[in-house]
């Protein structure tokens, strides 16, 4: 797809390096990871592989819309555009999104909003069950199992 879409062969010169190191220091991490995974709760491993979904998942999506703007603009330099803009909104979006506020409850102007979207329905109160539902999920996550 690649060489479709760029029209230059990916040089081995340039990318055998570069996926050995990602190799190597992703078996880093897998040694260290094993080492000390018994002495962290479930909530640290659930975050870690969140974290890492979504990481991946933006990578991906980048990776797609990156190939398209090649190919649609025909300008190769452009291919990381697309990254630069997720990333950037993801940065700025994880900055108002701190764990304290995480399962605040909703302002009253969202729910007054929501309610006129949806008329019959209490957003709010269905807001707080599933607050208090991750609330308890958060508490079991938090629980660290000696073995």
């Amino acid at each position: 797809m690649m060489l479709f879409v760029l029209r230059v062969l990916p040089d081995r010169a340039t990318w055998l390096p570069a996926v050995a190191s990602v190799a190597f220091f992703q078996a880093i991490g897998l040694m260290m990871d094993l080492v000390t995974l018994k002495y962290h709760p479930f909530a640290w491993v659930k975050r870690m592989a969140q974290g890492s979904l979504g990481r991946m998942a933006l990578v991906h999506i980048a990776l797609i819309a990156g190939m398209g703007l090649a190919a649609v603009i025909g300008k190769n330099e452009l291919f990381f555009v697309p990254f630069a803009g997720l990333k950037l909104m993801v940065d700025v979006g994880s900055y108002f999104t701190r764990n304290s506020q995480q399962y605040a409850p909703a302002p009253a102007w969202l729910s007054n909003v929501m309610n006129r979207v949806k008329p019959g329905h209490d957003f709010a109160a269905e807001l707080e069950a599933d607050r208090a539902k991750l609330l308890r999920e958060a508490e079991l996550d938090e629980q660290v199992r000696v073995m």
